[in-house]
């Protein structure tokens, strides 16, 4: 750590007003994520744990899950503090290596968004476990409190983009594994989030809507999730 510190310097200003983004990944003993602005050379934010003991024989699923949860927790605890300048330009990105998970708290978002009286968003899904569903939950609701914590933008409602992040690209695979952080391929990984911010490498399956309901907007739908 000391010889990292000492020879790898990084610009002091963090632009955060256009985006912020968020990347967690897991491996068989760790768990890490981090959280940038626009550019990738610019860590903000970035955490790793070793798993409990108990949890050591548990899936890469399951700590991918572990992952994804504790740095959306992190993300919205920046946003709702005094961390962050206010911004009307913002949009959120989230990102996981892991499809299951991915596909899991979609399925679990689709399920908030088209449930009107409350109760299939509560049921576990065949096949799943009740861990399973309780986490992928968890995430989901996470994901709705960082976008109704997030401002109206200039240009309509809060963005937030959930999406899998290729493994090779995923900036947060060092902080899991105890590596350092130039192992990852920058250049590809800062296209690939460009790419995403600018819609062209996101695909129609990840595009979630979510009703969101207020005193003065109880039937108008906002699309929260892209």
């Amino acid at each position: 750590y000391n010889a990292l510190a000492n020879h790898r310097r990084y610009p002091r200003y963090v632009n955060t007003l256009t985006s912020l983004n968020l990347y967690a990944d897991a491996c068989s003993h760790a768990i890490g994520w981090c959280v940038v602005g626009g550019s990738l050379v610019n860590p903000l934010y970035a955490n790793s744990s070793l798993v409990p003991l108990n949890q050591c024989s548990w899936s890469i699923v399951r700590k991918e899950h572990l992952a994804l949860e504790r740095g959306l927790e992190s993300l919205y605890q920046l946003l709702t503090g005094d961390f962050f300048p206010f911004s009307t330009t913002r949009r959120i990105g989230v990102f996981t290596d892991s499809l299951i998970v991915k596909q899991r708290v979609d399925k679990i978002l689709r399920r908030l968004r088209d449930d009107t009286e409350g109760n299939k968003a509560c049921k576990i899904p065949k096949s799943w476990s009740a861990w399973e569903f309780n986490h992928s939950l968890k995430a989901a609701r996470l994901l709705l409190d960082i976008a109704e914590a997030m401002p109206q933008l200039a240009q309509g409602p809060p963005v937030v983009l959930f999406e899998h992040c290729p493994g090779a690209l995923n900036i947060a695979d060092p902080f899991s594994r105890g590596l350092d952080p130039a192992v990852v391929d920058i250049e590809n990984a800062q296209a690939w989030l460009d790419s995403i911010h600018q819609g062209k490498a996101r695909s129609s399956t990840d595009v979630v809507n979510l009703v969101v309901s207020g005193p003065d907007q109880a039937e108008e739908e906002h699309s929260l999730f892209h």
